[in-house]
């Protein structure tokens, strides 16, 4: 019996991702013995996966308008547990100001501290709002150092969409700040977080399309060996691919899943952006 493709395709603003996996691997006719993959490996997939729909959430809510925040404290030493409940209160007292703006506040966040040291800091994701996100002194009077007074620090910028000189999409932009909002696998930097993220719940879910068929075995091998992905432009009218990353899966990978074969992820843009417009290169 033949391979059969599933491709799913992961729509999030303006960018797109696609996945391209087997959904059944035969060896002459005989199906493969399915394995369960390291608890450790299966650590790393699930991180990685969570990476990707955090970078989803970002592309679909967010502009380049909106801004990044990294909340920290001056003069005191919090636990998580201490963050965790003056980063609430702030959020309550950020979406106060918004609403005196008529506007609905967006977020996502994380609370983190360094595994080996460093103080706990939280790291979050807004939309713009003129009068509130614009103004330096009422971002530091809402946060107030958390509630216990003394200096007040918030690190604001804008969010950055465009992506290196040679495209290099799956680790630019949003979707590194993803990566690195969720995981770091760097020895030494291992973090100390709360959760996994945080997030109000007006946002946006990316839209997801999984088909059956729509590739053949033929055409997915190609991809997944020449990272010639152009036949998806066919596919998804209105995008661009940006970079197309390759994987295979088996027994023997560190990475190893429960079933084996060819993995392949394209990432896509629109030809017109119309929701995330990309930054000028500075």
């Amino acid at each position: 019996m033949a391979t059969r493709i599933k491709t799913v395709a992961v729509c999030a603003g303006d960018y797109m991702r696609v996945h391209i996996f087997p959904v059944r691997n035969y060896n002459g006719g005989r199906r493969l013995k399915r394995f369960k993959p390291s608890s450790e490996a299966q650590a790393r997939y699930n991180r990685k996966r969570a990476a990707m729909y955090f970078a989803d959430l970002l592309h679909e809510n967010f502009t380049e308008n909106d801004y990044a925040l990294r909340l920290s404290y001056d003069g005191i030493d919090v636990d998580i547990e201490m963050a965790e409940r003056a980063f609430k209160n702030w959020l309550r007292r950020l979406k106060r100001a918004f609403k005196k703006k008529g506007v609905e506040l967006r977020a996502m966040w994380k609370t983190e501290r360094g595994k080996n040291g460093g103080r706990v800091h939280h790291h979050v994701v807004i939309n713009a709002c003129e009068g509130v996100t614009d103004d330096q002194r009422a971002m530091r009077g809402i946060w107030n150092n958390g509630g216990f007074g003394g200096t007040s620090f918030v690190y604001i910028a804008p969010l950055e969409f465009n992506t290196n000189a040679d495209g290099g999409f799956e680790d630019g932009g949003l979707t590194g700040l993803a990566k690195y909002l969720v995981f770091d696998d760097t020895p030494g930097k291992e973090k100390i977080t709360a959760c996994r993220y945080g997030r109000t719940r007006n946002l946006r879910e990316p839209q997801v399309r999984e088909v059956i068929g729509e590739l053949t075995a033929k055409e997915a091998s190609y991809i997944n060996e020449t990272q010639d992905a152009s036949l998806l432009e066919e596919l998804y009218e209105g995008y661009t691919v940006r970079s197309v990353v390759p994987e295979v899966y088996d027994e023997e990978s560190e990475n190893a899943r429960y079933c084996t074969g060819l993995f392949t992820v394209v990432y896509l843009q629109r030809k017109e952006m119309v929701f995330n417009c990309v930054s000028k290169r500075r």
